[in-house]
């Protein structure tokens, strides 16, 4: 607006929206355009609301921090955001990049509900993913580069356990939508190789009839045979065992797995367990996510069958097969061979303790996800005799073989003199190096070739002795 001259008392006049006075300072004739008004006794002008083409009264709006006014809609009134990344030019220099840091994570995962740490055997039903460690966060990557991560809490997830048999599973949690969740990919995740059993030889070695295409060294479990073959402390079912050969419709068991005696009436299945992943982990920020998946972070990993049973999960002194890559805690292992009858083995060859793979009497059976520090307190002790004097038995600890002792030494003892009994022990503190992925820890033993050794499962021979064969390992799942 804008005002217009005038002289004497002469009538207004000008341009539509020009105020006009006259000479004394009165006002004179006006107008108004583009929805402003005008109060003709006091003056007082009121802008109009603005538009896309004409002026308007606009509305004031309070500070916001990070915010600016990114538009005025046409009653006036200013909105506020935040700017995108992406409306920011030029480029982000090194010195400006924050250093990545270990994000915390407040879980473990673990079998039964509400107790993170309890060790449990059989459970066919759930695993669970739950806070730990003195709170609920866990902090979980982006997609994209997995670098950008957001704190959440955790409250425990239940999953089912996979249906399938001696079958390895990693665990992962992933920000779904603002809650964390949980997902699983097998070792195998392109398939599991299995195969039909049709026979069963009994001998020493045990050759297994079933078209395969295996090769030796890997490891296979067993399940499901009927008749003694299967169901006998030497018989198949529910353990793991090396493949020392095979060709196209069998394949052969190490040396020292002795099925003599015992009967194979039918069926069977031999499942491959992997020894390493098909679908990596990658390592960045102190932690691993899944390759190909960066918002996937890498909490465990679980064994889906164990013991031949569908669905089947074990952590406890048997069989530690729940493996937390965050807040692992030390755990023993333990098999105790304290029921057995004396019996005599005098071959200067290794074979499994008292001739038994059975989980927890003489095999204790374990699950690493990632290779990061030994196992610790392993040791063996056990009570055998002799017929001649300076000679004496052995055992030690075999790794998913039973032909080769993963203990430093072998525990020995050579008695002075000829029918003298007395324990021999390893050293506990001894440590091993435990295997990526499955690992069977089978009580192994061999006489010396020359004399007659007698092995005293059950104990009780001296005064105050230990009861048993025992195999005892330390570790941190």
């Amino acid at each position: 607006m804008g005002g217009g001259g005038g002289s004497g008392g002469g009538t207004p006049g000008g341009t539509s929206g020009q105020v006009q006075y006259n000479n004394a300072g009165v006002l004179g004739g006006f107008t108004a355009s583009g929805g402003a008004t005008i109060n003709t006794s006091t003056g007082v002008v009121t802008l109009g609301n603005p538009s896309s083409s004409t002026l308007g009264g606009v509305q004031s709006a309070a500070t916001q921090t990070h915010k600016w006014i990114n538009g005025i809609n046409t009653s006036g009134v200013p909105s506020l955001t935040q700017p995108a990344f992406t409306d920011v030019s030029g480029n982000q220099a090194l010195s400006q990049v924050p250093t990545a840091q270990t994000m915390p994570m407040q879980c473990r995962l673990y079998l039964s509900s509400g107790a993170p740490t309890a060790d449990v055997v059989d459970d066919t039903t759930d695993f669970y993913v739950g806070p730990y460690g003195g709170g609920n966060i866990v902090s979980l990557p982006d997609a994209a580069t997995g670098n950008v991560y957001t704190q959440l809490q955790l409250s425990e997830i239940s999953t089912a356990i996979p249906s399938a048999v001696f079958r390895i599973y990693d665990v992962f949690l992933y920000n779904n939508s603002g809650s964390p969740a949980v997902a699983t990919t097998a070792w195998d995740s392109g398939g599991q190789t299995t195969g039909t059993i049709t026979g069963v030889s009994a001998a020493n070695p045990a050759v297994v009839t079933a078209s395969n295409s295996l090769s030796a060294g890997q490891l296979v479990g067993i399940a499901g045979i009927t008749g003694t073959m299967g169901t006998a402390s030497n018989g198949l079912n529910g353990r793991v065992f090396k493949v020392a050969s095979a060709n196209s419709t069998t394949f052969t068991l190490e040396t020292g797995i002795n099925t003599t005696g015992l009967t194979y009436t039918s069926g069977g299945t031999f499942y491959v367990i992997p020894t390493s992943r098909t679908t990596g982990l990658t390592y960045q920020n102190g932690e691993y996510l899944q390759t190909g998946n960066l918002n996937y972070v890498y909490i465990g990993t679980l064994m889906a069958g164990s013991q031949g049973t569908s669905g089947r999960a074990d952590d406890n002194m048997s069989s530690r097969l729940v493996w937390n890559y965050f807040n692992r805690l030390s755990k023993y292992l333990l098999a105790t061979n304290s029921a057995g009858s004396t019996y005599t083995y005098s071959t200067a060859t290794l074979r499994p303790s008292a001739n038994s793979t059975v989980v927890g009497t003489t095999r204790v059976e374990t699950l690493v996800g990632v290779v990061e520090e030994p196992f610790s307190q392993a040791g063996v002790q056990y009570q055998c005799s002799n017929s001649t004097t300076g000679q004496g038995g052995m055992q030690g600890i075999g790794i998913n073989t039973i032909l080769t002792n993963a203990a430093p030494t072998l525990a020995a003892y050579r008695a002075i003199v000829a029918n003298y009994t007395e324990i021999a022990s390893s050293d506990w503190g001894n440590t091993i190096v435990p295997p990526l992925g499955y690992g069977a820890c089978q009580l192994i033993e061999e006489g010396d070739g020359t004399s007659t050794e007698t092995w005293y499962p059950g104990g009780g021979y001296l005064s105050g002795s230990i009861t048993g064969n025992i195999m005892r390992l330390g570790g941190k799942f």
